[in-house]
């Protein structure tokens, strides 16, 4: 009696551990204990999940992703099993593990569950990275509109600051030029009144002429580039050279000989 009763209990336990293993999703699979018992583990934690129910965006994409390797896998395993033409399942009613050819038999080895569950997983998946990805892009455009709007500011800045400097330039060199007109203005009064009407509006003209003193001669020339001086019984010549062609000549302090482009007039 007890033989008979370990017996029974040793069959009931190799039966249902046969059977749980024997159709997923409806469908036979590849008799490997190990392979199943990880498939189904994969079933249970993955392909059974709503993924209205997880809020957590990378959750959801990590679980998709499981969901096609695990559906995946399995068409790849059981296309593999077709194209041998075989069909290794387990017998449900026998609880004995066979093999039975499937080309002249009846189409009940299909993938159509597996294939469908795929493509919609498939489908999520892609709309999904979609959706990312145009925000992904929407993301981009923004931060590159305000890259350009900051960009097409700053130049707006740029160019009212130059604008505004050239102004403030101008009018500095506007002032500087009325100032100097008004120097010159009451420069040349100053001489008129100080040298003659004749000397003084050679000089205001910047012209020499016989008989002026250095003084008069540096308002009207500048300074020249070099000089020279002797002295003789006569007295004391001078000369100042501007240039190869332009030089004057004084004698006891007046000028007595101009020298300009050629010209000499004594």
């Amino acid at each position: 009696m007890k033989h008979f009763f370990f017996l029974l209990i040793s069959f009931s336990i190799t039966f249902c551990s046969k059977a749980q293993f024997n159709y997923i999703h409806g469908l036979p699979y590849k008799v490997d204990t190990f392979r199943l018992n990880g498939l189904q583990c994969a079933k249970q934690r993955y392909a059974q999940r709503d993924l209205d129910g997880v809020r957590d965006e990378n959750i959801q994409e990590r679980i998709l992703a499981a969901n096609i390797r695990y559906l995946q896998g399995s068409l790849d395993q059981m296309n593999s099993y077709i194209i041998e033409g075989k069909d290794v399942y387990y017998n449900v009613g026998s609880g004995e593990g066979h093999i039975r050819d499937i080309k002249n038999t009846d189409p009940t080895f299909d993938c159509t569950n597996y294939t469908n569950e795929l493509q919609l997983y498939k489908k999520i998946a892609d709309d999904r990275f979609e959706i990312k990805e145009e925000q992904e892009k929407q993301v981009q455009f923004e931060k590159d509109e305000i890259v350009r709007k900051q960009q097409e500011e700053k130049k707006r800045v740029d160019d009212s600051i130059a604008e505004e400097e050239a102004y403030i330039h101008h009018l500095v060199d506007s002032i500087s030029d009325a100032l100097e007109a008004k120097k010159a203005k009451i420069a040349a009064k100053e001489i008129l009144k100080k040298y003659g009407p004749v000397n003084g509006k050679a000089i205001n003209n910047g012209k020499v002429l016989l008989g002026m003193t250095p003084a008069m001669c540096e308002l009207a020339w500048g300074m020249p580039l070099g000089t020279s001086k002797s002295t003789t019984a006569k007295g004391t010549t001078e000369k100042w050279i501007y240039t190869k062609f332009q030089y004057l000549v004084f004698t006891n302090g007046r000028v007595s000989a101009i020298y300009e482009g050629g010209v000499v007039e004594y």
